[in-house]
């Protein structure tokens, strides 16, 4: 067995994240499936049906939680979503923004290189005026850019008013991260891409070795105001836990959804009773964990022994925590993770070896490894 090694750089790119595509927040993100699986897999996530319908290409459901929309889509061939159902199974096949203003965003697209898939759509909805387009993200991943002006209601084209209660509510508030996995190489091109399109910079960078000799390099790009935080991950091997994503999933996507929440401990209760399964830490982990805590010179308000009952991993510094913990794999090879922060803004970075480990041994589990 070799020895874990986790080397973790956080110096900044040379200059400051700009915001050129004048990017509000995150817009939502679109997933392809069988609505009548991955509906009921979101309502188990406390997310509640706003709309639905019916379109030429299939069906669609927009979800809602707090500050999170969610759009599934089960489409035909003859929609971009149907066909990313078939190249790669189910999974986030967009990921979007809404933006200040299409035109000038889709202008600086088009001059930093970007592919557009697809010219702007204008639809007057209730009081609003929607308008989007669409570029080239990760893989097949689009990236739409989504201008709402007014009272936008229903959410999207070919959606009515169809109100439900949730099936139960863990007070999830929003997306803190979505994670991209790419193949051997793969990952400079994407964070140029990131620098060009978007003006993100590159705040962190880590090398894992995990221990059975796998590995992964990732970097993490953000938004000026951290609103928009994408881990890039690429596999340094054949076995690496990264690869087999790219494999399961047939190429470039996202591998987790990072959901924040005001209350941790809460949440994971009504989560576990919603059935869900999260990915076991070593014990080990636990028993290095005061140790940790003390080196970084912050104090955890939570009772460390119930975090383990939980299987909840703890990261900070002198600026504060964050608690986290992240789910066995929900749709295809795509897991959620769950995050609570007091005050520390940074990625979990120290939980990044824990996680990966974690992950081998359920790699090993399944006879991956």
């Amino acid at each position: 067995m070799t020895r874990t090694t986790f080397d973790l750089t956080t110096q900044p790119d040379a200059g400051a994240a700009t915001n050129p595509l004048g990017i509000v927040r995150i817009d939502h993100f679109q997933m392809t499936g069988v609505l009548d699986r991955l509906e009921p897999l979101y309502r188990r996530l406390g997310f509640h049906r706003a709309a639905s319908g019916r379109a030429p290409w299939g069906r669609l459901v927009h979800l809602r939680q707090n500050r999170m929309d969610v759009l599934i889509l089960e489409a035909d061939d003859t929609h971009r979503a149907g066909r990313y159902f078939k190249a790669h199974g189910e999974g986030v096949c967009a990921l979007n923004f809404e933006v200040a203003d299409l035109d000038a965003a889709l202008a600086h697209a088009r001059s930093a290189g970007a592919k557009i898939m697809q010219e702007p759509e204008t639809h007057a909805l209730g009081g609003g005026t929607l308008r989007f387009a669409a570029i080239k993200g990760v893989g097949d991943v689009l990236n739409y850019l989504v201008e709402r002006r007014g009272e936008v209601e229903p959410f999207w084209p070919f959606l009515e008013p169809d109100p439900g209660l949730p099936l139960c509510e863990p007070g999830l508030v929003r997306v803190d991260h979505l994670t991209n996995n790419v193949g051997p190489g793969e990952m400079e091109p994407l964070v140029d891409f990131y620098r060009r399109v978007f003006g993100f910079t590159v705040t962190r960078t880590f090398a894992i070795r995990g221990q059975l000799g796998t590995g992964l390099n990732s970097k993490v790009v953000q938004s000026a105001d951290s609103r928009v935080i994408i881990p890039i991950n690429e596999p340094t091997d054949a076995r690496s836990q990264i690869q087999e994503f790219v494999n399961r999933h047939n190429g470039q996507g996202v591998q987790h959804i990072a959901m924040s929440t005001n209350d941790i401990q809460g949440t994971l209760q009504v989560l576990t009773e919603q059935g869900f399964q999260f990915l076991k830490v070593p014990a080990t982990y636990y028993e290095l964990l005061p140790g940790r805590i003390q080196a970084g010179g912050y104090t955890v308000r939570e009772d460390l022994r119930s975090l383990e009952t939980l299987g909840v991993q703890v990261d900070g510094d002198a600026s504060g925590y964050l608690l986290q913990i992240f789910s066995e794999d929900q749709i295809g090879p795509l897991f959620f993770e769950i995050i609570q922060r007091r005050g520390n803004m940074g990625f979990g970075e120290g939980n990044f070896q824990a996680l990966y480990d974690s992950i081998e041994l359920d790699q090993q589990r399944r006879g991956v490894l």
